[in-house]
């Protein structure tokens, strides 16, 4: 665990410092559960070695999911930010030319950001602000009744 969290702070490191055209490049999970084995379907196995740089700025993090015979597959990648899940769909289609069912494809710009795990440390921060507003609304509301 301790390598993995090690290889995650080094990424992180040389993304603060390699830049190319003027734009950091984006760091995305890559693998394909379908030629990798069952670690890259959620919750996404972080052991195992999954980090990739995308080749230039203009590059989006992805995950897509779909079934081909009856067999569930995700796939993780750095993708063209151009058209991305259209562009993705008609590759599936192209290598699996079997029916392709419940295609899903989401893209995100942050490093790292296509794992899977949608809770990130604004959902709790976000939770606590909207929950201190309601509670001072209540207070300052008890407070004009009571004059």
């Amino acid at each position: 665990m301790a390598f993995v969290k090690t290889s995650i702070l080094t990424f992180f490191l040389l993304d603060l410092f390699v830049l190319k055209d003027g734009q950091a490049q984006l760091i995305c999970y890559s693998c394909n559960s379908h030629l990798n084995g069952s670690f890259c379907h959620n919750p996404l196995d972080r052991r195992q070695n999954l980090i990739t740089r995308c080749p230039t700025w203009d590059y989006v993090c992805t995950t897509t999911t779909y079934v081909t015979r009856r067999n569930f597959v995700t796939h993780r990648a750095c993708e063209h930010s151009f058209d991305t899940c259209d562009r993705v769909y008609n590759s599936t289609l192209n290598i699996h030319t079997s029916t392709i069912s419940n295609f899903r494809c989401t893209t995100c710009l942050r490093d790292l950001c296509n794992s899977g795990n949608h809770l990130s440390l604004f959902n709790p921060i976000i939770l606590v602000f909207i929950i201190s507003i309601s509670l001072l609304s209540k207070v300052k509301y008890s407070k004009s009744l009571m004059y």
